[in-house]
């Protein structure tokens, strides 16, 4: 009987794929994709160290706000903001729908933030 190999991109499940991998294969295969889980932690990480920043700087802008009687939400500087958010993301091979959903996040709270100053 001639081994089943999984389709490219098919569901294939741990068991199946087994019958056609050496156990070696299998382990290599489980260190890479610990690897790689490893490295989405790292950006993981990267992310959320640039939000905090954000966040201080909304901080700043809300102290600023309050000392100079601004309004916490400006339009026109969201649209652009996103605009450009969209651009910038798009040239890093981002769909400008996730990056619009995401920033749109960001500046919701943001200006939660700013209110609660």
């Amino acid at each position: 009987m001639l081994p089943i190999k999984p389709v490219e991109g098919a569901n294939v499940n741990r068991r199946t794929f087994a019958r056609t991998r050496s156990p070696r294969t299998i382990l290599s295969m489980d260190n890479e994709l610990k690897r790689l889980r490893e490295q989405i932690d790292r950006a993981d990480a990267k992310l959320l160290d640039a939000l905090s920043e954000r966040m201080k700087v909304v901080d700043k802008i809300a102290e600023h706000k309050e000392e100079n009687e601004g309004a916490v939400q400006d339009e026109k500087r969201e649209g652009e903001i996103l605009s450009a958010r969209i651009a910038s993301g798009r040239n890093r091979n981002l769909e400008g729908e996730m990056v619009r959903d995401i920033f749109e996040t960001i500046l919701d709270f943001s200006k939660r933030r700013q209110k609660r100053s």
